[in-house]
């Protein structure tokens, strides 16, 4: 996509801001650092918000030092923790995600959902979930809704849905007031998802049933 729909962009300014949950915040830096238009927006974003401090009225602490301090360890960037050899076949997540999951330690095994759509849960908390979907080439996910908000980054591959095309490194977001079917590219699809719980939600009475008997 060349650049962020409303949308998603309202989402990178929460992340800059902020202001997301743990397991968004996390998908959201993925997208930000695999997508060149969604790394200028954050940037501008950032920019701003630097510039807004530049001009807003100075007020010295009572604890000069110990603001200090805090900016500072705000300011530490992590190292990647290494992804455990109990999770292996992670390693190709962007290092925003990666390290998330590493810090978690602990993720589902691949299951299937459909027909040629396998998941694999990586956590969650806060009432949301993350995991990834692999969809074979030309699949189409069951039609469905969502319990609130769902995000989906491409990791590789792409699928189309709605008329509109994603690649690696897009997002796309979805609702409770979206019902879908996305349809995986003919080499397939590999995402990476947070989605606030129930998260997914069969329309189909077939989809209904198996979810009952499977999921």
């Amino acid at each position: 996509m060349s650049a962020p729909d409303a949308a998603v962009a309202e989402l990178i300014a929460a992340h800059v801001a902020g202001r997301l949950p743990e397991p968004l915040a996390a998908l959201a830096a993925a997208h930000v650092a695999s997508s060149s238009p969604a790394r200028r927006f954050a940037a501008d974003l950032e920019g701003l918000a630097g510039r807004a401090v530049e001009a807003a009225e100075p007020i010295v602490p009572r604890d000069r030092d110990a603001a200090i301090a805090r900016i500072c360890a705000c300011r530490r960037v992590e190292p990647t923790p290494e992804i455990p050899a109990a999770i292996s076949g992670l390693e190709g997540l962007p290092a925003p995600l990666a390290r998330w999951v590493a810090r978690r330690g602990r993720v589902g095994r691949w299951r299937r959902l459909w027909f040629g759509i396998e998941t694999r849960d990586l956590g969650g908390g806060d009432g949301w979930s993350c995991g990834l979907m692999r969809i074979a080439g030309g699949r189409r996910v069951p039609e469905h809704g969502h319990g609130g908000l769902e995000a989906t980054l491409v990791l590789s591959g792409g699928f189309a849905d709605a008329g509109a095309a994603f690649g690696p490194g897009d997002l796309r977001l979805c609702d409770e007031t979206i019902e879908h079917a996305p349809a995986a590219d003919p080499e397939g699809c590999l995402c990476a998802f947070v989605a606030a719980t129930p998260g997914f939600v069969p329309t189909h009475p077939l989809g209904r049933m198996w979810m009952r008997i499977f999921g």
